[in-house]
């Protein structure tokens, strides 16, 4: 998201979550500079049933 002229813009695609029920965006995390967000997925299955992981993002 950019702050330009007092109101909000989307940057890049939306971020949804890897599967139904996995509760992506339970936990955000945001870099100063708003380049790097991890987005924690508690529930998510990919490596055991409600294992849980965390994904980072890069905007370039």
């Amino acid at each position: 998201m950019s702050d330009s002229l007092s109101s909000w813009m989307q940057l890049g695609d939306d971020i949804d979550g890897q599967a139904a029920m996995d509760n992506a965006g339970y936990a955000v995390s945001l870099s100063a500079d708003g380049s790097k967000v991890a987005i924690g997925s508690p529930w998510n299955s990919d490596s055991g049933i409600n294992s849980g992981h965390v994904r980072v993002f890069v905007m370039e």
